[in-house]
């Protein structure tokens, strides 16, 4: 829920209202849900378990290459999936140097541990804002998590 993070940042827009103000909408970024890389932190925690110490290594788990967009490809997509007259904008003027392109080689984890992502960005679009909306209606979210992580478990 840091500030200036573009899913918190479109998140918390609905509140207020505003259009949330994007400062590198042409940056790319390595897009995913909080559970592809924790099925591999999962993943490796089985490896050390097994092998211990001579399994630790370094990992990168990330998105497929469709799923590494613009900030403001997956702005609007966010957007659009909403569905309540949610919107952004071009920060006119940016305050931070950033990386344009960032991504994440995930060749590693894919042939030695046989990570791959499970969900689409469109998917993970869909479940956070699936989640995100029915804990503003007030609804059970730990049932709804569980809900989840079975889904993504079973895909």
């Amino acid at each position: 829920w840091a500030e200036d993070r573009l899913i918190p940042d479109l998140i918390r827009s609905v509140g207020t209202k505003e259009k949330v103000k994007i400062r590198n909408p042409d940056a790319t970024r390595p897009w995913q849900h909080v559970l592809e890389p924790l099925s591999g932190y999962l993943m490796v925690a089985e490896k050390l378990y097994k092998e211990g110490p001579s399994g630790a290594d370094c990992w990168n788990f990330g998105p497929k290459k469709k799923d590494i967009l613009t900030v403001s490809r997956v702005a609007d997509m966010f957007c659009k999936a909403w569905g309540e007259n949610l919107s952004w904008s071009k920060e006119s003027k940016p305050v931070y140097h950033e990386a344009q392109n960032l991504s994440l080689d995930i060749t590693k984890a894919r042939t030695t541990l046989g990570w791959v992502p499970k969900w689409s960005l469109s998917d993970a679009i869909e479940k956070i804002i699936e989640w995100h909306k029915a804990q503003m209606a007030g609804k059970d979210c730990f049932k709804l998590s569980v809900n989840q992580v079975k889904e993504f478990l079973s895909f």
